[in-house]
Order: structure tokens, then sequence, then C-alpha cells
């Protein structure tokens, strides 16, 4: 009955309603390049209901909490743009973020996005990847990359790659402070939680599913070998990315 009740709304009532302003996924306004824009009292609970998604919601908490006022931040993997804005408003106008994104398309989104937000003054976007490209979201057969060696000195390494994060983290020459990392163990040949262990510089301090909900690492690391498998949680649903947030214990 609620699902008719939404596809009405969606279909039939809610284009008839006024403008009011761009939607928003995580408290981060979004083109209509991602989202219809907001209509009148679409802060109603029910409008919420009909429009909202669950979007990177445990990347972006774990990225307001370890980012801070200043820092400098390096993105692998801008998608949307939407975390690069977050990054952004956490480090302020004095601090700097440095985007990484293979795909011509989605660096034309990245940029709109970052514009209507008002942060890119003090973000930097490169078309590259870093690693092996992995499903790169483009048309376009020539994509740069760049080794994982050339990074430069950042206090928050953020990585959403789409599986590379398991060639780029045992590759890392620098030592940032906190390292965040969407994991993707279904892309690679390598073991779910190998890279865990290779990263004897960095202690795990949370571990969590794609929507924010903190788990311990023996289910983290479940979590991971289901996700890697195809195999549905132990209640059934369906197991995305899980996320982990690593600090420098040297």
């Amino acid at each position: 009955m609620m699902s008719r009740i939404g596809v009405f709304y969606r279909n039939r009532f809610r284009n008839r309603l006024p403008v009011t302003g761009y939607n928003e996924y995580n408290q981060v306004r979004v083109p209509t390049d991602i989202a219809p824009k907001r209509r009148l009292g679409e802060l109603s609970v029910f409008s919420r209901w009909a429009l909202n998604k669950s979007i990177y919601k445990g990347y972006l908490q774990d990225i307001r909490t370890y980012v801070s006022q200043r820092d400098t931040v390096t993105i692998i993997g801008g998608g949307r743009g939407i975390s690069s804005v977050v990054a952004a408003q956490q480090t302020g106008a004095e601090g700097q973020v440095l985007i990484y994104e293979g795909s011509p398309e989605m660096i034309n989104l990245i940029n709109k996005v970052l514009d209507l937000n008002g942060v890119r003054k003090w973000c930097t976007v490169r078309q590259a990847v870093v690693g092996p490209g992995i499903n790169v979201y483009t048309e376009n057969d020539e994509i740069s990359s760049i080794s994982p060696t050339e990074l430069k000195d950042c206090d928050v390494l953020v990585l959403d790659c789409e599986g590379a994060e398991y060639s780029v983290l045992p590759e890392l020459e620098i030592q940032p402070q906190y390292i965040i990392v969407e994991f993707h163990p279904d892309k690679v040949s390598r073991p779910a939680d190998a890279v865990l262990s290779e990263l004897e510089n960095y202690d795990l301090v949370e571990t969590g599913t794609y929507y924010g909900n903190s788990v311990s690492e023996q289910r983290f690391r479940n979590l991971l070998e289901r996700r890697k498998r195809g195999e549905p949680d132990v209640d059934g649903s369906y197991v995305k990315n899980p996320i982990a947030v690593l600090e420098l214990n040297c």
C-alpha cells in the first residue's frame, strides 16, 4: 500500500508542486543530474520517505568524524562528488581537498556538485585513476593513471575505488594520520581481508557496514568475506561494501 502511495506521489502529484530549491543527499546539495529539485512541502516526513535515498551513509559519517579544519585530504575515486563536498566542508577554506577520478563524465558532475555547494576554491580535481582502473564509469578508453607511490602527503586518505584499494594500500609511501576505505572485495582475486594485515603501521579504529552501523572486527572480516562470495548476511539481507577507518600507530 505504502509503495503505491509513493509511486502516485512521484508520478502524478509531485510535478504539480512549485520548485523550492535543490535536493540534498546527506546535507549536500545535488544538481538535477543526480536528483530532481525539491518541491513545495518536501521537508515533510512524507516527502522524505518518498524521495530519500541512503547513499554513502557510513562513508560520509566517517569523513565527518575524522577530517578536521585545515586538513589536507586526498580522495581516490571522486564518484558523484558528494564525499568531496563533505571533506571540503570539514576542512574549511584553510584546508585542501585533492580528488582523483578517472571518468571525464564523473568529473563534470563532481565540478557541478562542488560549485553548487560553494567549496570549489579549495578543491582540486585530477582526471586519473590511482593504481589499476577498475569499473571506471566512462566510455573513454584512454584513462590516465598514476602509481600510489606518487601520492603527496595528506592528513586523511579516502578511498572508494572499486577494488583498486587492494593494490593502492600496500604500495603507499605516504603515511596519512587516517585512512578511510570502502572495500570492494568482490572486484579482486585477493583474499577479502588480506590488505588489513599488510598495513603494519596502522590500527583499525572503526569497522562498519555501508549504512553506518558499527560492527566488531571479527564481524567486519566476516562481512568482507560474504561480500566477496556474493552471499547474504546471516539475516538474509544484502551485504554492501563494508567500510573501515585506519589510524597511524607510529
